[in-house]
């Protein structure tokens, strides 16, 4: 646990770090979720950061090249031109996910312990994920034992290969929805098996009737 708390709070100090380099009129909140905010990380793992910026939505144009923009649109629209730009010098291989359900700005972002390791970190507008974290942090609070429970098996999972830090070819395949990536997987054993994501979905479907249990209090 003390490794973990001291991985969360490296990766976590890069949203003060980001929230430097932001407008400070524009009010856009810097929120962090997903496994690092959670306590649930391991030292590569990702961390994931929601914007919010009700100011910049709300005022979005309406002239005729913004009509029939969608959210995802506008989503995308905001990390290209508004976060982007404001990390130009700081950020590195940044990659523009923008063709699936949540747009997604990925990029790398020197650690502040030490400027030669470097944190990836994925971007979006979503607050879906943060919603999750936010549910999954209370039952935590209810009920430590499932912490530690979920910490124990996504551990093993890791450890048993079940769990590992995407490639960035897997990462491509899976964005581009390669109809080939499941037969694939079965034998390529540098292939997760399954996303942090559906890990801790599977492990709640197990827990159901515990979590049933702690939401009805």
């Amino acid at each position: 646990v003390p490794l973990i708390q001291k991985w969360s709070q490296e990766k976590l100090s890069v949203c003060k770090y980001i929230k430097q380099h932001l407008p400070a009129d524009e009010s856009i909140d810097v929120i962090p979720f997903g496994s690092v905010a959670q306590g649930l990380c391991g030292q590569d793992s990702d961390l994931d950061i929601c914007f919010q910026a009700p100011r910049y939505f709300d005022s979005f144009p309406h002239s005729d090249e913004a009509n029939g923009f969608s959210s995802t649109d506008k989503e995308s629209h905001f990390l290209k031109n508004k976060i982007l730009p404001r990390l130009d010098g700081i950020v590195d291989e940044v990659r523009e996910i923008f063709s699936t359900a949540i747009p997604i700005l990925r990029c790398s972002i020197p650690s502040s312990v030490d400027d030669m390791d470097l944190i990836q970190v994925d971007m979006c507008c979503n607050l879906s994920g943060v919603h999750k974290a936010k549910w999954l942090q209370s039952i935590f609070l209810e009920e430590p034992c499932l912490y530690s429970t979920m910490l124990v098996l996504q551990h093993w999972a890791r450890e048993a290969g079940i769990l590992r830090k995407l490639k960035p070819e897997w990462a491509q395949r899976i964005e581009s929805n390669d109809e080939n990536l499941v037969g694939i997987c079965a034998y390529d054993f540098d292939c997760p098996l399954l996303s942090t994501g559906d890990f801790h979905a599977l492990i709640l479907l197990t827990l159901e009737k515990q979590i049933a249990h702690i939401t009805a209090k």
